[in-house]
C-alpha cells in the first residue's frame, strides 16, 4: 500500500474548513446584497422577503439531502465542488434572470400573470441558497466526526460574509458585491476539490478544469449580460432614469452604502419648491434632486449665494424667522439643504443639523453648517465609615472634565470667525449622608448633594469669547426607612 503524502493529509485536514469558510462568507454577502438589491428596485417590502427566501432554500436542501444525502456523500470531494461552482454562477445568472422579469408588485393582487412572475422571481433568487446550503449540509454530513470545527467554520465564514458585505457596499454597488460573492464561491469550490482528492491526480485535474470552466463562464456572463438593475416604474427615480434616456435629465453621480444608493440627477424639468405661495414672484433656482433607494429624498439649490433663493421667503418654513429675530435653528432630517439657505438668508445665529443622509454632504456643495460636539468623563469615589454599630457616615465625590468642541463652515467655504474652538468645564460634586439605625428595621437618614447639568445651561450654545455657566443644583433629603414584617409575609420597606 502507498502511504498518503504528507501533503495530501494537510490538504485534507484544513481544505474542508477553508471551503466551508469561504462558502458561508459568500452565502452570507449574497443574502445582504440581495436584500440592498431588491431595497432599490423594488419596494422596501420585498427586500426583507429575501431572507424568507434564504430560508425557504435551506429548508429545501434538507429536504434534498434526506433523499440523496449518503448517495452524494460516497463521491463527496465531486458532488460538493460541482454544486459550489453551480452555486458560484447561479449567483450571476438567476438575479439576472430575476432582474429581467416584468414583475409590477402593485398588480399582484388583480392579474395571475404577475403571481406567476412574483413566485418565478423568488425562486430564481432561491437557487442560489439551496444550492450552497446543500452543500453545507453536505459537509456536515460527511466529516461527522469532527463536526464541531465544521459548523466553526461555518460560524466564523457567515460572520465574516455579513460584516464584509457591509464594508464592501462602501466601495461596490451591489452587483459588485454579488460578483465578489461569486468569486469566493469559487474559491471553495477549489477548497472542496482539495479535500478528498489530494493523492488523485486524474480526479484533481479533472475538478481544476471544472472549476477553470466555471470561471470563464462566470466571466462570460458578467462581460456579456451585464446587471441592470430594474427599478420598479412606480418609483421616482424609474421616471428620473426615463428622462435620462430621453436626453431630458442628466445623472450626475451615484453613490452606494449599506443604509442607502443615493442617485443624484440634474434637469431643468425639476422645479420642486414646498409650499410656494402665491405671493413668490421669482423661480425656483436650479437644483438637483436626491433619490435614496429610488425614492425621492429631497432637492439641493445649485446656487453659491442665498439672494439666489428669494423664494424661500414666499414658503411656511420662513414663517418662525419672521416672528423671532437671529433665531438658533435645529433642523432635525435636513436632505437637501434648503432650509439652510433659508436660515442664512434670515440671518440665523446657528444653524444645527441633525442626521442628514450619509454621503450627501460630500456629494454637492453644502450650504453653511456648524458641528457641535461634548465630551464627558467623570471619576466617582464614594465610601462609607462605620462610627458605631448604629451610626455611620457617608461621603462621596464625583469630578468630571467636559470639553466642547464646535466647528463649521460657510456657505462660501469660509469658516467662521473664531472657529474651531474648544471650551473645558471642570466641575466638582459632593455628596454627604449620616445614617442611624436604633434597632433593626428602622433607619434614620439624612443627605446633602450638589450637582451640575451642562444640558439644562444651554452649553450648545456658546460662541467663542463668551462664557457660561453650567447650572447647579443642591439637594437635601432626609427621612425613615423601616423595615416591617407580618404573619405569613415577605419583608416589605416603606420610607418616609
Amino acid at each position: 500500500m502507498t502511504p498518503t503524502p504528507p501533503t495530501a493529509t494537510s490538504a485534507r485536514r484544513w481544505a474542508p474548513l477553508v471551503a466551508i469558510f469561504l462558502l458561508s462568507t459568500a452565502l452570507v454577502g449574497c443574502e445582504l446584497a440581495l436584500l440592498r438589491t431588491l431595497a432599490i428596485t423594488q419596494w422596501h417590502h420585498f427586500s426583507y422577503f429575501i431572507i424568507s427566501t434564504a430560508l425557504l432554500g435551506f429548508g429545501v436542501s434538507g429536504t434534498l439531502l434526506a433523499f440523496l444525502g449518503r448517495r452524494l456523500a460516497r463521491r463527496f470531494g465531486e458532488w460538493s465542488t460541482y454544486l459550489t461552482i453551480a452555486f458560484a454562477l447561479s449567483i450571476a445568472v438567476c438575479v439576472r434572470a430575476a432582474q429581467a422579469l416584468p414583475i409590477d408588485p402593485q398588480f399582484v393582487l388583480f392579474d395571475g400573470e404577475q403571481v406567476g412572475l412574483l413566485v418565478a422571481y423568488h425562486v430564481l433568487l432561491l437557487v442560489p441558497f439551496l444550492l450552497g446550503a446543500t452543500v453545507i449540509g453536505l459537509a456536515l454530513m460527511r466529516f461527522d466526526d469532527r463536526i464541531h470545527t465544521v459548523y466553526g467554520a461555518n460560524l466564523v465564514g457567515s460572520g465574516v460574509g455579513g460584516l464584509g458585505a457591509l464594508l464592501l457596499l462602501f466601495v461596490l454597488p451591489v452587483e459588485g458585491v454579488l460578483l465578489v460573492a461569486s468569486v469566493a464561491g469559487l474559491g471553495a469550490a477549489a477548497g472542496w476539490a482539495c479535500t478528498a482528492l489530494a493523492g488523485n491526480g486524474t480526479r484533481l485535474r479533472i475538478l481544476a478544469i471544472a472549476i477553470a470552466l466555471g470561471a470563464a463562464a462566470l466571466a462570460a456572463v458578467s462581460l456579456n449580460w451585464p446587471m441592470a438593475l430594474r427599478v420598479d416604474s412606480h418609483k421616482p427615480l424609474a421616471t428620473a432614469m426615463r428622462l435620462e434616456r430621453q436626453g431630458d435629465a442628466d445623472r450626475v453621480l451615484t453613490v452606494s452604502s449599506p443604509r442607502a444608493r443615493l442617485d443624484v440627477y440634474d434637469s431643468p424639468r425639476f422645479h420642486n419648491t414646498l409650499f410656494a405661495g402665491l405671493t413668490a414672484l421669482s423661480p425656483p433656482p436650479p437644483q438637483l434632486v436626491v433619490f435614496a433607494d429610488g425614492w425621492d429624498a429631497g432637492s439641493v439649490f445649485t446656487i453659491d449665494d442665498p439672494g439666489e433663493a428669494e423664494i424661500l421667503d414666499h414658503t411656511l418654513m420662513s414663517v418662525p424667522y419672521r416672528l423671532l429675530e437671529r433665531p438658533k435653528v435645529l433642523l432635525l432630517g435636513e436632505v437637501g439643504g434648503a432650509n439652510v439657505w433659508l436660515a442664512e438668508r434670515w440671518d440665523a445665529d446657528s444653524v444645527t443639523v441633525v442626521n442628514p443622509i450619509p454621503g450627501l454632504y460630500s456629494m454637492t456643495p453644502e450650504p453653511g453648517f456648524r458641528n457641535s460636539r461634548l465630551d464627558d468623563a467623570a471619576i466617582t469615589v464614594e465610601d462609607q465609615l462605620k462610627i458605631t454599630p448604629m451610626l455611620a457616615l457617608i461621603g462621596g465625590i464625583r469630578v468630571e472634565d467636559m470639553t466642547l468642541s464646535r466647528d463649521g463652515i460657510n456657505f462660501d467655504g469660509t469658516i467662521p470667525a473664531g472657529q474651531p474652538f474648544t471650551t473645558t468645564w471642570t466641575p466638582v460634586s459632593y455628596r454627604a449622608a449620616v445614617t442611624f439605625e436604633p434597632g433593626k428595621g428602622l433607619m434614620f437618614y439624612g443627605m446633602y448633594a450638589t450637582a451640575y447639568d451642562p444640558a439644562a445651561a444651554g452649553i450648545f450654545s456658546v460662541t467663542p469669547g463668551t462664557t457660561l455657566d453650567l447650572t447647579s443644583a443642591r439637594i437635601y433629603e432626609t427621612g425613615v426607612k423601616e423595615i416591617w414584617r407580618r404573619w405569613g409575609d415577605s419583608e416589605k420597606e416603606t420610607e418616609s
